[in-house]
């Protein structure tokens, strides 16, 4: 019997931090962009008993910016229930295979947001 590594084995794929290899890549979600997602936008959405990510969408380093000023504007207009929380949106570094909740959040990119820049390159005079 053959495992998900050796099935993936030189198939052009690369290994996350796990060991384990994935068949397929994820893109970024700005238009009509077709690099791979490198970060994803998301808010802290809260019952008051359990919590979990609201995500915006998943972007490249050229979009995560306009994706980010576009989380920030769907989190002012959420509806909720009572009980219900929704944190700001954040950036976080896409990091395959591991779970949610170790992702790294990427405060740099969203205070240059803050600052006006489309894109983390930009030079603003």
């Amino acid at each position: 019997m053959e495992t998900i590594e050796s099935q993936n084995k030189n198939n052009g794929d690369s290994a996350n931090p796990s060991g384990m290899y994935f068949p397929y890549r994820i893109y970024c979600q700005g238009k009509p962009c077709t690099c791979e997602a490198l970060y994803k936008v998301a808010s802290r959405w809260s019952d008051g008993f359990a919590w979990e990510w609201k995500t915006y969408g998943l972007f490249c380093e050229a979009c995560v910016l306009k994706g980010f000023a576009r989380g920030l504007a769907h989190q002012k207009i959420c509806a909720f229930a009572r009980g219900e929380n929704l944190d700001k949106p954040m950036i976080l570094e896409l990091s395959p295979g591991q779970p949610s909740i170790q992702m790294v959040r990427r405060v740099d990119l969203e205070r240059l947001s803050e600052t006006g820049q489309t894109q983390p390159g930009e030079v603003r005079s």
